[in-house]
């Protein structure tokens, strides 16, 4: 519980932060008295639109797909009313490099279920995994056999 709850509001944070502050703000390629090439005030002015915009789809994005969904699951978490499925995992994505904080996959029946971290399973085991309905966000592991 506390996992999801850090992970939204860091996204919340993000999505605010991208719409609010770099999707407002005023982008120059070359500051005052530099050595490099000049832009044009018309071509700095169209990567600053450039910049705000795609600052502001990205907030969106993180909105639709992972905010919104996770917030409609708050009152599942409260009531501990999971999913389960269970089986053999298909696959597990993990993150590169031992990337604990990335998002992870792991693809079990017709489910992919979402982790942030490593979950501790493995290919050759059975799992019972327990998630929320609408983000899919996982919220424990349990070895069946």
């Amino acid at each position: 519980m506390v996992r999801f709850v850090v992970v939204l509001i860091i996204l919340i944070i993000t999505a605010g932060f991208s719409l609010l502050y770099l999707g407002n703000g005023d982008y120059k390629v070359i500051k005052d008295g530099g050595k490099a090439r000049t832009w044009s005030k018309e071509n700095q002015d169209k990567l600053s639109n450039m910049l705000r915009w795609m600052f502001r789809i990205f907030a969106i994005g993180l909105l639709i797909y992972f905010i919104i969904p996770m917030a409609i699951d708050i009152p599942n978490l409260v009531r501990k009313d999971y999913r389960v499925v269970e089986g053999y995992p298909r696959t597990i994505n993990k993150g590169p490099y031992g990337s604990w904080f990335l998002l992870q996959s792991v693809h079990m029946e017709d489910e992919t279920v979402y982790y942030f971290g490593y979950p501790p399973i493995d290919t050759k085991k059975e799992y019972r995994l327990y998630y929320l309905p609408r983000s899919k966000f996982g919220v424990g592991i349990t070895q069946t056999k």
